[in-house]
């Protein structure tokens, strides 16, 4: 047993927050984020409302390591969080932001900044020296990229 849930006086198999983040290797922030998205480890409150802990049971963090399948990366975490807010009401689908689009599309920034300064890439429009995208715009550009394998496609 870790001496941080020894102390702690937790049952043997459940581990605190801060230990249960340095077994899966995350950062505690991202343990957090993902815990109140609800895409986490399953997560224990033990106390009462005052002393509350929060606690992970040792067996599924290793089962959750042992699968890599069930590990989000933080980009998937970050496209959760947006879509759980653009289905909230959260953001304006007609004014996402860049770093929101690009998000949503799955590309870096940067590369959306490159593309619209070269003359390509998604529409977008600006108010004052403000750029903003339309959902409606990105999920064009989304569906002007699928390919399909048919005859002929070396498939």
């Amino acid at each position: 047993m870790n001496m941080l849930s020894n102390e702690l006086g937790l049952p043997t198999d459940l581990v605190a927050e801060v230990e249960a983040a340095a077994v899966l290797g995350w950062p505690l922030p991202v343990l957090i984020e993902r815990r109140e998205l609800g895409i986490g480890p399953r997560c224990y409150v033990l106390g009462g409302t005052d002393h509350r802990r929060l606690c992970y049971s040792r067996a599924e963090l290793q089962a959750l390591l042992a699968d890599p399948a069930n590990l989000l990366t933080r980009a998937d975490a970050a496209r959760l969080r947006l879509n759980h807010q653009l289905q909230k009401g959260g953001f304006n689908p007609d004014r996402l932001t860049p770093a929101q689009a690009a998000i949503l599309i799955g590309l870096s920034e940067a590369t959306l900044n490159t593309k619209r300064s070269r003359g390509g890439g998604i529409a977008y429009f600006k108010q004052g020296r403000r750029v903003f995208y339309r959902l409606a715009d990105l999920e064009h550009y989304r569906a002007s990229r699928t390919q399909r394998m048919g005859k002929g496609t070396g498939a």
